[in-house]
């Protein structure tokens, strides 16, 4: 059976357009809603950190509206005062200096299609006063004109700031934020996303380093580990910038957690996530662990692990398991009791008995299996407290059985009673 945690079920969930990448619900969410508002001819605001993906999702709703026209993007940041008129409504012969032809604004270019303004949290007043009117009443004057222009053109909004806290302190008009915010949608960013950081890491893996003339490298378990208990400031743009600086240092061996680290070093943004979030995946993915086992697998302090487990308790998400010595944390969607043995891991329990403890080698040594499934087999039995491990060491860490791992060779019944 293959680990949940290193191996996610699906590459792309089906309600996503090609190109994107990714199977979390919050993501599946944000373009099941902007399919079902695209048909309507109201604006859209889409929220989400830098690098979530806004573009994608505006084309998406461009895409499935059925609109025949273009789609345009401007990026309101780089709107310049003194023509910022200009090319938002175009201007006519000889309207300024150097106008020697007629232009069309981005709303013209736009006709029948949609206007994508990236960044509009940062459009001056005097230029929302502006875009209200013609998002209002769907006519424009061209600088220098004297006759009204008709457009029909469906505006999608992005910004990754607080719209909210700008109209309250009075950086976006009232009535300008009311007719941008009808049809809000949120992009969740990369850390709430749990597997899709690893979907999005192993494409851009195979596709990018082969275009770059690097040779193909891949992600070992630390590094995939590492990604999964990381915030990237930046979403998925941090993480290719980090992709390929790591894939310039290994030169085709296979990337590694000191690796990602080093290139997040390096003036990128990539700090452990706020919040028990990714603790809580892993206990929903790979069944009851222990602390150490936590601890291990998210590169934190013991303590640290028991406060966050502790703030999933509080708020019913999380329950501790006991048996004898043994104390285990799982999620509360989770069964007491832990599911059968694979034959595979049964074996190696088997073996471990046989020896008085087993490294990865002596796993290899027995089964026909790649060394990172044996690691995946050893870390998934010390995760549900069957083996614990002896020191520290790679591929000659030792695991040695547990009272319960003996058990379950043994076909005792394996569950644990919760903690009340």
């Amino acid at each position: 059976m293959e680990d949940a945690l290193f191996r996610p079920k699906r590459r792309s969930g089906a309600c996503l357009p090609p190109g994107v990448i990714g199977s979390s619900p919050g993501l599946c969410r944000a373009y099941d809603l902007a399919r079902r508002v695209a048909p309507s001819r109201w604006s859209v605001l889409i929220l989400g950190e830098t690098g979530t993906g806004k573009e994608a999702l505006a084309r998406t709703v461009h895409a499935v509206s059925g609109r025949t026209g273009a789609f345009v993007k401007v990026n309101c940041a780089n709107l310049d005062g003194g023509t910022t008129g200009s090319t938002l409504f175009g201007h006519e012969r000889g309207a300024f200096t150097g106008a020697v032809h007629r232009h069309l604004g981005i709303f013209e270019q736009a006709h029948g299609g949609t206007l994508f303004l990236d960044e509009i949290g940062e459009m001056p007043l005097r230029t929302q006063a502006a875009l209200l009117r013609v998002m209002e009443n769907g006519v424009l004057r061209r600088v220098g004109g004297r006759q009204e222009v008709q457009v029909d053109v469906r505006v999608v909004a992005a910004t990754h700031r607080d719209l909210e806290r700008h109209r309250d302190t009075g950086q976006l008009r009232e009535d300008f934020y009311c007719r941008l915010a009808r049809l809000p949608i949120r992009l969740p960013p990369l850390h709430e996303r749990g597997h899709d950081v690893l979907l999005i890491a192993r494409d851009w893996l195979v596709r990018v380093p082969a275009e770059s003339g690097l040779p193909p490298c891949t992600l070992d378990e630390s590094a995939e580990r590492w990604l999964l208990g990381r915030r990237l400031n930046g979403n998925v743009r941090t993480l290719q910038h980090l992709l390929a600086r790591a894939a310039l240092q290994s030169q085709g061996a296979p990337i590694t957690a000191a690796m990602l680290s080093h290139a997040a070093g390096r003036g990128l943004s990539a700090s452990p996530p706020v919040g028990s979030g990714p603790i809580l995946r892993w206990l929903q993915d790979e069944g009851p662990a222990s602390v150490a086992t936590l601890a291990r697998a998210f590169d934190l302090s013991p303590s640290t692990v028991l406060r966050r487990l502790k703030e999933l308790r509080a708020q019913g998400l999380v329950r501790q398991l006991r048996r004898g010595r043994l104390t285990l944390y799982a999620s509360t969607e989770t069964a007491t009791t832990v599911s059968p043995l694979g034959e595979r891991e049964r074996r190696v329990l088997q073996l471990a008995l046989e020896k008085g403890s087993v490294t990865r080698g002596d796993v290899l040594a027995r089964e026909t299996v790649a060394p990172r499934t044996a690691t995946r087999i050893l870390v998934r039995l010390a995760g549900r407290g069957l083996l614990m491990m002896n020191g520290r060491g790679g591929s000659a860490r030792r695991y040695r059985v547990t009272e319960e791992g003996r058990g379950a060779v043994e076909g005792r019944r394996y569950e644990f009673e919760p903690d009340i």
